[in-house]
């Protein structure tokens, strides 16, 4: 087998198709990124990575970049989303912000194939599940509703933003490689409402309102992204491991943020179990202009449901990523992909993907990625690589193309940013 050796220069015919698979290509989707990893004989490196989309089973990309970006939601894109919608929707968006550094600290370290690592992480997951009805109240009103029940159960919407703090160790050798990060996670905010049951019958007339449902809403407090005296905190661990046989195929185990945020005694809470009718609001002696007429107001429909708020702590799981990936290398510098992968978050089914790579001149490389599930359904991404040599490695690509290419009728859309330096 061919050696590299010196200060790490890299060419073609050094790492194809001599070199063992691990270190010629690593496919890491972690929400789709593409990257090549330095060779074993480096000292370390440092890498970003940055991700960004939205994804749906049903909701225009058009309506779903207005929460991203915010925009004015006018009455087209509001049909244009009517017309998409399913029994059961779905949607999520995520962003990501990753640095790591990684370096072996003396010449013991570094010839027992072992490295030090640091990181800091910056999340945000918004993710639902709703019915038809629940969309048309919230962004039509109940109008439409008028002498019918609205059917909102089996409705899930999470919001959850943290940074993590990582220290971890990776061991490598000539076909295998395996770290453990372990985190120290600051929740930042989250939100969580839980319809188990919920129904909202609206009068013909619109005198009064009935609701019925049964569920939970938990709100942390504005100032949890600060460290102040009862911050939100956590903890996470993160293993990664790859294996490479015959020089022709890599396997990928990863779990990723497996861990919890103790969300502090400020964190509102209100379970629910009943039934309230609304008559809106009440004017007594309507016609008495006297200056001392009473005009009495009825308790709006918000301060009935949050009667029964308490305050207090909450542990939250973290959304875990668990992903399981086989790597093949294929004649003409061609590689073959096929993967599936988990999110614990609510509304992200098990996302199955195959991706193609094909690898040109001075390392560069085109992934096409073909994928079924996660929040939405089939979509595609194309990811690039334009830098690749012996010091930095630089990707970009989308997440969803669909999206991109007709974001009034498909879902899904976004990008990701990949930047190596090697030590």
């Amino acid at each position: 087998m061919q050696q590299l050796s010196g200060q790490n220069k890299i060419t073609p015919d050094s790492i194809y198709p001599d070199i063992i698979l691990i270190d010629y290509v690593t496919l890491e989707m972690m929400q789709n990124r593409f990257e090549l990893p330095y060779t074993f004989d480096s000292n370390g490196m440092v890498k970003t990575h940055f991700h960004a989309f939205t994804q749906s089973n049903s909701l225009p990309t058009q309506f779903s970049n207005s929460f991203v970006f915010p925009q004015f939601i006018d009455e087209s894109r509001k049909a244009n989303a009517y017309n998409t919608l399913k029994p059961e929707n779905r949607f999520g968006s995520e962003l990501s912000l990753e640095v790591l550094t990684s370096f072996s600290p003396d010449s013991i370290w570094k010839s027992q194939g072992l490295q030090l690592r640091f990181g800091y992480e910056q999340q945000r997951f918004i993710a639902a599940q709703y019915s038809s009805d629940l969309f048309h109240l919230v962004f039509g009103g109940n109008a439409e509703f008028a002498g019918k029940t609205a059917d909102f159960g089996n409705t899930d919407f999470t919001s959850i933003a943290y940074r993590t703090f990582k220290i971890g160790m990776m061991q490598r050798n000539k076909n295998s490689m395996f770290s453990v990060d372990l985190g120290l996670v600051q929740g930042q905010s989250f939100t969580q409402i839980k319809f188990d049951e919920a129904q909202l019958f609206t009068q013909e007339a619109g005198s009064y309102l009935d609701l019925t449902w049964k569920g939970n809403y938990y709100q942390s407090e504005r100032e949890s992204n600060k460290f102040s005296n009862q911050p939100s905190l956590g903890a996470s661990i993160s293993l990664e491991a790859r294996q490479s046989f015959r020089n022709k195929w890599m396997f990928h185990e990863l779990v990723k943020d497996l861990g919890f945020v103790n969300w502090n005694e400020s964190t509102k809470h209100i379970q629910g179990d009943t039934s309230i009718r609304f008559s809106g609001i009440q004017f007594n002696d309507i016609l008495n202009f006297d200056q001392y007429a009473s005009i009495n107001i009825g308790d709006t429909l918000l301060n009935k449901v949050r009667k029964n708020e308490v305050e207090g702590k909450y542990l939250v799981s973290l959304p875990t990523l668990f992903r399981l990936e086989a790597t093949r290398l294929m004649p003409k510098k061609f590689t073959l992909g096929a993967a599936i992968q988990y999110r614990y978050i609510v509304g992200y089914n098990p996302l199955a993907s195959i991706e193609i790579v094909k690898t040109f001149s001075q390392l560069r490389a085109v992934k096409i990625g073909f994928m079924f599930g996660g929040y939405g359904g089939f979509q595609t991404n194309l990811t690039c690589v334009l830098i690749n040599n012996s010091d930095h490695c630089l990707s970009l690509g989308t997440c969803f193309n669909e999206g991109l290419l007709s974001p009034k009728k498909l879902a899904g859309a976004g990008f990701q940013l990949n930047y190596q330096i090697r030590l």
